[in-house]
């Protein structure tokens, strides 16, 4: 599998979830809460404070885990991206996220209505 399908697309997912969440919080728009599970995010400080503390979330969903407690869910198959690389993917995602809001260039009202559920990649083989 490239590295396009199993790193970008799910560290891209993973982004603007993120981004998503911070916008949200920010201008006070509720996400629905079975929809956004709330302990993947601590809300705007994962994305201003740089903390990303997180572990797996112990299923076995054929992903390289769920992080969360300050990073959006990360996805990756676990077949391709090992549980190193993956945790240190997910190490990066908060600054990943921070630097994408202070590009400013996110139609963030567009973007809040298009993303109404977080994006997930899945992989069929």
């Amino acid at each position: 599998m490239p590295d396009s399908l199993s790193r970008t697309v799910p560290i891209w997912c993973s982004v603007i979830n993120g981004a998503v969440w911070y916008y949200a919080r920010t201008r006070g728009v509720d996400l629905d809460g079975d929809v956004w599970n709330a302990d993947a995010y601590t809300g705007t400080d994962a994305y201003t404070d740089g903390e990303a503390d997180g572990e797996d979330d112990g299923e076995d969903d054929g992903d390289t885990g769920a992080e969360k407690e300050g990073k959006a869910m990360l996805f990756t198959p676990s077949q391709v991206v090992t549980a190193e690389e993956h945790a240190m993917i997910s190490e990066r995602i908060p600054s990943m996220v921070r630097t994408l809001i202070d590009c400013d260039t996110i139609d963030v009202d567009w973007l809040l209505g298009v993303v109404t559920k977080p994006l997930r990649p899945y992989w069929i083989t």
